[in-house]
C-alpha cells in the first residue's frame, strides 16, 4: 500500500468504541464530500463500529444543501452529540490546529491539503497527513478508498467530484497530473442528473438583495483591491460568495468581503495576483484580533465580536481595513477610491 497512514487505520482507530469525522465550521463542498468519502471507507474496514460524520455551524450556501440532500451525506449537527463517548475523532480539510473545528482536544488524525500556519503553542493531531501540492482534500480521501479497495458508487463519485471542482477552481488551481486523472476518473461514474442539480442550484432572492448592499458599499484601496462589507447576512459563509461575485471585476486584483453574522465577523479574500497568498495575508492582518488561513489565492478568517452594538462593529471593521492598510502600505484616506 503506497500510503502508510492509510494502512495504519485499522490499528490507529481499533481502540474507540466510535469514530468520528468532523471538518471545518460552516463546511464547504471540499469539507462535506471529504468527511462523506471517509465515512464511507470507515463503515467499510470497521463494519461493526459506529460512525459519525458531524458539522458545527452552519450550511449556509443553497449549492453545499443541495449537495447534502442529493448525495444524502449522513450529517449529525455537533449540539446533538453526545461527548462522553469514547470515540476517536478524524479531522479533515481544516488546517489544523486553527479553531475553525469544534474538537476539544487535538483529534487522532488530520487529513488536508492546506499548509499547515505556524502555531507551536497548539497541541497537535497524534497522526497527520498533509499534502499541500494537492488541490483538494477530496483528491487525498480518494485515493485512501482506492488503496483500501472501495468501491466509490455513483452517488460518492458525486460529491468528490463537486468537492474537487469546487476546491480547485475547475481544476485550475492543481498541476498534479494524478489529480487530473481521479477527477476525470470520478466524473466518468458520477450521476450527471444530480451533479447538474448541484452546479445549478437555485439562488434565492436574498443573495441578489446581498450583491445590491455590497455594490454600494464597494471601494477601491490602493492599486486593485477592492473592498466590501455586508451589513446583514443570512449565513456565514456569504462573504465568500460576495468575494468571487467581485473577482472577474476589471482591475480588481484581490477581492476582501466582509460581513456580520450572529457575534462573529467574516472576511473572505479571493486573488487574482499570484503574488498574493491568500493565507498568509489573512493569518497577518488578522493574527491580534481572530484567525485567518486558506491556500494560494482563496482564505477566510474569523474575528468574534464581544460587543454588538452598531458603533462596535463599525469600529472593528475599520480596525481590519486599518491592518490591510498597513500590510499593503497603503493610506486609508488618500488611497481610497469608490468603486462608482
Amino acid at each position: 500500500m503506497e500510503n502508510e497512514i492509510a494502512l495504519q487505520l485499522p490499528k490507529l482507530l481499533e481502540p474507540y468504541s466510535e469514530i468520528g469525522i468532523t471538518t471545518h465550521m460552516n463546511p464547504d463542498p471540499d469539507g462535506l464530500s471529504s468527511g462523506f468519502a471517509l465515512f464511507q471507507l470507515l463503515k467499510h474496514l470497521f463494519p461493526d463500529k459506529p460512525v459519525l460524520f458531524a458539522y458545527s455551524g452552519v450550511i449556509g450556501r443553497v449549492e453545499n444543501r443541495v449537495l447534502v440532500k442529493e448525495c444524502a451525506i449522513p450529517l449529525t449537527p455537533w449540539d446533538r452529540l453526545d461527548q462522553s463517548n469514547n470515540r476517536g475523532w478524524i479531522l479533515v480539510d481544516c488546517q489544523f490546529p486553527q479553531k475553525y473545528h469544534p474538537l476539544q482536544r487535538p483529534p487522532i488524525l488530520e487529513i488536508d491539503h492546506h499548509e499547515q500556519l505556524d502555531s507551536p503553542l497548539a497541541e497537535k493531531a497524534q497522526l497527520s497527513d498533509i499534502r499541500p501540492e494537492y488541490g483538494a482534500t477530496a483528491t487525498i480521501i480518494c485515493k485512501y478508498c482506492q488503496e483500501w479497495n472501495l468501491t466509490i458508487t455513483p452517488i460518492l463519485s458525486t460529491a468528490l467530484v463537486y468537492g474537487i471542482k469546487t476546491d480547485t477552481q475547475d481544476l485550475f488551481r492543481t498541476t498534479l497530473d494524478e489529480e487530473y486523472q481521479i477527477y476525470f476518473q470520478l466524473l466518468k461514474n458520477a450521476d450527471r442528473t444530480k451533479l447538474q442539480r448541484i452546479i445549478h442550484a437555485p439562488v434565492g432572492i436574498h443573495f441578489y438583495r446581498s450583491c445590491h448592499q455590497a455594490l454600494k458599499n464597494s471601494f477601491f484601496m490602493g492599486q486593485g483591491i477592492l473592498f466590501t462589507f455586508l451589513e446583514e447576512m443570512e449565513y456565514p459563509d456569504l462573504p465568500a460568495q460576495i468575494a468571487e461575485f467581485f473577482s472577474p471585476l476589471e482591475n480588481a486584483r484581490m477581492v476582501v468581503a466582509m460581513g456580520f453574522w450572529r457575534d462573529t465577523l467574516y472576511v473572505s479574500l479571493r486573488s487574482k495576483d499570484p503574488k498574493i497568498n491568500g493565507a498568509t495575508v489573512l493569518k497577518e492582518v488578522l493574527k491580534d484580533m481572530g484567525q485567518g488561513g486558506g491556500h494560494g489565492r482563496m482564505a477566510g478568517g474569523q474575528i468574534p465580536l464581544f460587543l454588538s452594538s452598531d458603533e462596535e462593529k463599525k469600529s472593528l471593521r475599520e480596525r481590519v481595513l486599518k491592518e490591510f492598510a498597513t500590510y499593503f502600505g497603503l493610506d486609508m484616506e488618500k488611497d481610497r477610491l469608490p468603486l462608482f
